[in-house]
């Protein structure tokens, strides 16, 4: 029999996910101390005695408490049972994925030898940043969001989807081919002058852009910078804009800024729980598991 431990920082994505999988799910609840210090405790941790435990935490701002939790939580489990998958919605430093600088630590591969220090059975991500930031990780596989993230825009008609910036084209086409609409990656350019990058709002592609609502699709969203860049370029161009991503981090008032960036409306996951958070990813949890 299989049991989910739901994570401090992922209660309801577990507990929505026990219920499709029709599984049990019980709490680790967490308690922090004036020192900063954490504890971990799972009150029915003697039902996971020799079972399937599959524990589900995202590792979100506060980054390292939730890690913390992760750790202890893997800890407890592991007392009780040899058969664990690990389930991380939203993977922390997976943008540390190299040694940028000379000196720098390779932050998510030292977080993936403590994982793997746990001899997990599985570990699973949804829409990690970086696929080399997944090579780190023994054990591992992502899931994508994208086409629950589609399924929520495919009755829209005059629409056209919109990368912010070249890297994201292959994400904003494997999003557009779900629903048929045709993309455009943002073009940029670097300011010889000031360095700073800048969106090339004379540029001819963005003709395709005109009199259309936009979709604007990222896999994350941390202080919104690049999604405003790109709302100030278009808005004047286009009808009404759109952001979807799987993952809202948010950060320093960025759904506030966005909106008044000339964004209609923000459709995130609930990898990340927030007022985004509209899309929820259970189902692709529950069809790993069961």
């Amino acid at each position: 029999m299989s049991i989910i431990v739901a994570g401090p920082a992922s209660k309801e994505l577990a507990y929505n996910t026990a219920k499709l999988a029709n599984i049990e799910c019980i709490d680790a609840i967490s308690k922090r101390f004036p020192d900063g210090e954490i504890k971990i405790t799972i009150p029915e941790a003697e039902k996971l005695e020799d079972e399937e435990v599959i524990i589900i935490q995202s590792t979100y701002p506060p980054v390292n408490e939730h890690i913390m939790e992760l750790l202890f939580m893997l800890g407890k489990v592991r007392e009780h049972t040899s058969k664990i998958t690990l389930i991380i919605p939203y993977m922390a430093y997976a943008r540390q994925d190299r040694e940028f600088l000379k000196g720098e630590s390779v932050s998510i591969n030292h977080l993936a030898l403590l994982l793997d220090a746990f001899n997990v059975s599985r570990v699973v991500t949804v829409d990690i940043h970086s696929r080399l930031a997944l090579s780190y990780i023994k054990n591992s596989i992502n899931v994508s969001a994208i086409p629950l993230l589609a399924e929520r825009f495919k009755d829209m008609d005059n629409v056209i989807i919109v990368s912010p910036d070249i890297g994201g084209r292959e994400r904003a086409e494997e999003f557009a081919k779900l629903i048929g609409k045709d993309v455009v990656a943002l073009p940029k350019h670097r300011d010889r002058s000031t360095g700073e990058v800048k969106i090339d709002e004379d540029a001819s592609i963005l003709e395709k852009i005109d009199g259309k609502d936009v979709i604007i699709i990222d896999d994350m969203i941390s202080t919104g910078g690049s999604i405003i860049k790109a709302s100030n370029a278009i808005r004047d161009r286009c009808n009404d804009i759109y952001v979807t991503c799987t993952h809202a981090l948010l950060l320093d008032n960025a759904y506030e800024k966005i909106i008044a960036a000339g964004v209609k409306e923000i459709i995130s996951t609930n990898t990340i729980p927030n007022k985004s958070a509209k899309v929820d990813v259970s189902s692709i949890l529950r069809d790993l598991i069961c």
